[in-house]
């Protein structure tokens, strides 16, 4: 009698334990795996990194991140705004530049336009990378406002995520170190791109030892292109892959 119950004890703690590692099972399936895509693909929305912020920082001057975009859509001629200050207390507001091309398929991680002005240049600094055994490519251009507008909303969802217990503006200011209030990036120009490459998995990283960063610092310039936010810049995190036209002539 007491080898039934001792049988039938081990039988129900099986089953008890078999029914905890298959719902454990299916659970993982279902949420282990739910962290936001956007943030952790190579050629997603906009790339993952982790930027070091300070969740203390204060942000200037920015627009309503409510407001939406205008159905209508005004294009102004990209040769006037080449110069335009863009940062976090001037905005381009809903500018769209009339100009814009599709890359080479070559030349980019996912499909990406550019200002038709800046498409020789940058294809040229890219051909030459390629000539000194440098991959790089295209991974964001022109974003429109209702793009950055949904990029910096998604920042913010993540952050609060991390942050449960931080007020909208805390958050706000967080991400606004490295991710523009819309209407405030230089994205909107067309004539600012993003570069990675194959040699750390076409991610958003900084790694100064890096033979691609390196060959960016040394040769953007000829290019007409210059490095928006260097190290110890007043704007955004240092950002060695964005890279915005300024033509010298």
């Amino acid at each position: 009698m007491q080898k039934d119950h001792n049988q039938k004890f081990v039988y129900k703690a099986f089953l008890f334990i078999g029914s905890f590692v298959l719902l454990s099972s299916i659970l993982f399936l279902l949420f282990g795996n739910s962290k936001d895509q956007t943030f952790t693909g190579k050629f997603g929305f906009e790339d993952n990194y982790n930027p070091s912020i300070n969740p203390d920082s204060k942000l200037t001057t920015f627009q309503d991140i409510t407001i939406k975009q205008t159905q209508t859509i005004i294009t102004y001629k990209t040769s006037d705004y080449l110069f335009f200050e863009v940062n976090k207390s001037k905005s381009l507001g809903y500018y769209y530049p009339d100009d814009l091309v599709n890359l080479p398929n070559q030349y980019v991680t996912k499909a990406t336009q550019v200002s038709k002005l800046i498409q020789s240049d940058l294809e040229n600094m890219l051909n030459q990378a390629k000539t000194d055994g440098i991959d790089l490519k295209v991974t964001s251009g022109y974003r429109s406002y209702a793009t950055q507008e949904a990029l910096f909303n998604l920042y913010i969802s993540q952050e609060r995520k991390n942050h449960p217990s931080f007020s909208q503006d805390q958050l706000v200011a967080i991400v606004n170190q490295y991710s523009a209030v819309p209407g405030h990036s230089e994205h909107q120009l067309g004539t600012t791109v993003d570069l990675v490459s194959s040699e750390n998995g076409y991610q958003l990283v900084v790694d100064e030892n890096s033979a691609y960063q390196k060959w960016i610092a040394a040769n953007a310039s000829k290019y007409n292109f210059k490095i928006s936010y260097p190290k110890g810049n007043p704007e955004y995190i240092y950002e060695p892959w964005h890279l915005r036209w300024w033509p010298t002539s």
